[in-house]
């Protein structure tokens, strides 16, 4: 009858090197969701401003949509924090530290891979007009690869270089 809180595991991983694949798959979808929405408000106001539409309302959207684009670099950082703050917290072996170099690497694969559908994504004909519109989830994306290389980096520290207090057998 009562639910023991403490045995559900939500994650597997928290504050681990495998935190990276769900940091850019919400990254990659947010930005995906921004352009394609970007792109179709613009696609849609001349239309309806031909018709004789009230097109402040497209126009409101798009500028939403551009404060949401100036947040990605904080969407960024408070992922980061929320993954470091969790590294500092477990308690790791040094002999995982070759496993985690090895996640590491393909986390890196992995991110390139977003990284290049995202800009093969913005760079098409059709959307490209929206590359100049979303700065700052662009500017991210065309650096990506550093971006991840750097907060891999960061995770690793955070989890392999801590002080242990105390000590002796036991401990």
């Amino acid at each position: 009858m009562f639910i023991n809180h403490k045995s559900h595991n939500y994650s597997m991983h928290k504050g681990t090197i495998l935190d990276m694949s769900e940091m850019i798959i919400i990254m990659f979808i947010a930005a995906v969701a921004l352009f394609a929405v970007f792109y179709v408000l613009a696609e849609i106001e001349t239309p309806l401003a031909e018709q004789g539409a009230d097109t402040q309302y497209i126009d409101d959207a798009q500028g939403a949509l551009e404060i949401f684009d100036m947040m990605m670099p904080f969407v960024l950082a408070g992922l980061v924090f929320a993954i470091i703050m969790g590294a500092t917290m477990l308690d790791t072996h040094p002999a995982m530290f070759a496993f985690s170099i090895f996640l590491f690497i393909i986390m890196l694969i992995l991110w390139m891979v977003f990284g290049n559908v995202f800009y093969y994504f913005s760079s098409d004909s059709t959307i490209s007009s929206v590359r100049t519109d979303m700065a700052y989830t662009t500017i991210i994306f065309d650096n990506i690869l550093f971006i991840g290389f750097v907060i891999g980096l960061i995770i690793l520290i955070a989890l392999y270089a801590k002080y242990k207090s105390g000590g002796g057998v036991g401990y």
